[in-house]
C-alpha cells in the first residue's frame, strides 16, 4: 500500500510519500509548522491516511535518528 503524504517545508519544497520508498511498517515523522512557521509538534503519519501540512524539517523514517 502507498502512503498518501503531501508535504511542503518551510523552503517551499514539496514531498511525497513515495519519494521516501515507504511500506506498511513504517511511520513517518514530521517536526511540524503552521503557515506563520510556528511549531506544532511533531505529527504522525500512519499507514493509508492523507496528510497536507507545512513541515519544519525534511521527514524521517521510524528507526532513524
Amino acid at each position: 500500500m502507498k502512503f498518501l503524504i503531501y508535504v511542503k517545508t518551510k523552503d517551499g519544497k514539496e514531498y511525497y510519500a513515495e519519494d521516501f520508498l515507504l511500506t506498511e511498517k513504517d511511520i513517518v515523522l514530521y517536526d511540524a509548522v503552521d503557515r506563520k512557521g510556528n511549531p506544532v509538534g511533531t505529527i504522525t503519519i500512519k499507514e493509508g491516511e492523507w496528510q497536507s501540512f507545512y513541515a519544519k524539517t525534511k521527514p524521517f523514517l521510524k528507526g532513524e535518528k
